[in-house]
Order: C-alpha cells, then structure tokens, then sequence
C-alpha cells in the first residue's frame, strides 16, 4: 500500500505548541535523512518512507506501508477504515525561538528519527491525502 500526505503544515499551530516555518526541513532533505515509519510512535516499522520534500503546503511524505507484519496490517486496515487520518513527526531537534506565550515557531529541524502513522495528528493539517494499493505486475 503507497501512501501520500503532510506530516507538518507551514504555519499552522501544533498542539497549541509551535508552529513550523517553511524550509525547516531544507538541511535535513540535503543530508538525506532516513526517518523510520511506525505506527502512533511505537513498536516496529511499520512501512518505509520513499520520499520526502517540501512544498508550498508543508513535509509531504510519500511512502509503503509493508503487508508482511501484524502491526503493518493493522496500520494498513485502521487507514482503509478511515481511522488513522495523520502523520505525526516522532522525536526531533529543532532551532526554534518564542513568538507568543507557551508557543515557539520553528526555523530550523536539525533531526527526526521518524515519522508515524497516527490517529490524532499533533498537527491538525498533517493528514494522509491518498491511499492506494499495489497492483500485482
């Protein structure tokens, strides 16, 4: 199964925590990260991702969600069944200063260690836009 969608939004206020600026992951790309791809933030990887740029809109990430594991298959059912809308940044590193109270805005993501399937995206505009299945040949 290939999925497609935004794991952050440009400018849009996260967890009510920071937001993220537009070419905060520039440096990152460059470098060629390889970010893993779980299910809400644990366990085993789920899937891989295949490409990951930014665009006008945000992080869009392009990736294969595996059939050869449980906790893939339920991430792959749970998608199909809408609920599993989101994409969710794990653990990261950032340059980031405050721009209001309890808030800080992020210029600069200097590491992510992965990015997971999710129910509730920390990010409201970090959705999954499409799902397709693998044909066979």
């Amino acid at each position: 199964m290939m999925i497609a969608g935004y794991a952050i939004a440009w400018g849009v206020i996260c967890n009510d925590e920071f937001v993220v600026g537009a070419g905060a992951f520039h440096q990152l790309i460059q470098r060629g990260f390889q970010p893993q791809m779980l299910l809400e933030h644990e366990g085993e990887e789920i899937g891989r991702w295949l490409k990951i740029r930014e665009d006008d809109r945000g992080l869009l990430c392009v990736g294969e969600v595996f059939s050869d594991s449980p906790r893939a298959q339920l991430a792959r059912d749970l998608m199909v069944s809408g609920k599993l809308p989101g994409l969710s940044l794990g653990r990261k590193e950032t340059m980031a200063r405050p721009i209001a109270s309890g808030i800080s805005f992020v210029r600069q993501v200097l590491r992510i260690d992965e990015i997971s399937l999710v129910e509730e995206p920390r990010c409201p505009a970090a959705l999954i836009d499409s799902i397709c299945e693998m044909g066979a040949g």
